[in-house]
């Protein structure tokens, strides 16, 4: 049996929660959105390892030291989309 993941990340209207397959390279077959986190984790129910993203250490005000340096590199970009050659 393949192994099946699960990414679960935040965003400003609740959850989006990705399924793949483990096989290489690995295929997602389902994308969802759930209001919030508990609904989030019944699409997830299936997989064998789930990732949520939840950033640490977050402040007040300002930025994390790591977050500016983040930007220096990326510049302008707000989101990066990851694909694999299939």
């Amino acid at each position: 049996m393949v192994p099946l993941f699960a990414g679960l990340d935040a965003w400003g209207h609740g959850w989006v929660v990705l399924l793949a397959e483990g096989r290489c390279p690995m295929c997602l077959f389902k994308v969802a959105t759930a209001k919030t986190f508990a609904e989030a984790m019944t699409v997830a129910v299936p997989a064998s390892i789930v990732a949520v993203d939840i950033p640490i250490g977050l402040m007040d005000r300002g930025f994390r030291k790591c977050n500016l340096l983040a930007r220096e590199v990326c510049g302008t970009l707000r989101a990066v989309r990851l694909a694999s050659r299939m």
